[in-house]
């Protein structure tokens, strides 16, 4: 499940990453935005496994907010 999701100024693209493993999945997310017509894409992830790829899909977004918002520390799109 990959998803596409706008906050602000940004799109959040997460496509979580299965852990084969032990079938976990962990958050992977990517953040566009444009700024005087040049796109730019920055990939984020966590290393935190999740049982479920909804799980990990959900806390990928909120964490793609929360660094858009300053509010992930040592993360920033600045």
């Amino acid at each position: 499940m990959s998803k596409n999701v706008k906050y602000l100024d940004y799109t959040i693209r997460s496509t979580p990453l299965p852990l084969l493993q032990n079938g976990e999945w962990k958050p992977e997310i990517v953040i566009a935005w444009e700024r005087d017509g040049t796109v730019t894409a920055l990939p984020f992830w966590d290393n935190t496994a999740y049982l479920t790829e909804e799980a990990a899909d959900n806390h990928g977004i909120k964490l793609a907010q929360d660094i858009i918002d300053g509010k992930a520390p040592g993360l920033s799109v600045n």
